[in-house]
């Protein structure tokens, strides 16, 4: 259930005097409570990305879609690469791992497949990687450790996304203001 041993929590003081903790999902800010159980916690839902973020979504998002699976590529273990490679290939799925630290290069690569493919082992307060999927119009399948997949607008794919997450760039930074200004 995501709770972290008492004696596990470090931190604790920080987070009860902070005028506000900022989470990126409703699911990151449950486990955070469940967690600190402090009334200063905050769901963004959602992450900040920039202008020229959003225009390479945009256009890597009209690229021509295979059907294929797209895997990232991590040797991260949480990440859980090895273990979404065998199931892709126990359900006969063609698949292509996606390996780079260049995010343009990445999401190019991703646009280009119908479908995203992460399964990680611990959750993912957001997941970035799943939502510029979506921005650019590839299916996701995912599990529970998603933090988007709890967020109503995770429905939303393209344009209408991206015009979603557009307005996280006023509505983030003003909840910060109006925090730090209270």
């Amino acid at each position: 259930d995501f709770l972290a041993p008492k004696t596990d929590i470090i931190n604790f003081e920080f987070y009860k005097n902070a005028k506000m903790i900022f989470c990126q999902s409703s699911f990151h800010k449950d486990i955070t409570y469940k967690n600190l159980g402090l009334n200063n916690i905050h769901n963004n839902s959602g992450n900040l990305w920039s202008r020229s973020h959003f225009l390479l979504m945009e256009k890597f998002g009209k690229a021509k879609k295979k059907d294929v699976y797209s895997i990232m590529g991590s040797r991260t273990y949480h990440k859980n690469t090895m273990e979404t490679i065998r199931y892709c290939e126990a359900k006969k799925y063609d698949y292509e791992v996606i390996e780079s630290n260049q995010p343009e290069y990445f999401l190019q690569k991703l646009a280009k497949n119908k479908k995203f493919i992460f399964l990680p082992n611990t959750p993912e307060t957001l997941s970035r990687v799943v939502v510029e999927a979506r921005m650019m119009g590839v299916e996701t399948i995912t599990n529970k450790n998603i933090g988007a997949s709890y967020e109503p607008w995770i429905r939303y794919k393209g344009a209408h996304l991206i015009n979603v997450m557009k307005s996280r760039l006023e509505e983030i930074p003003l909840k910060v203001w109006e925090a730090l200004n209270e």
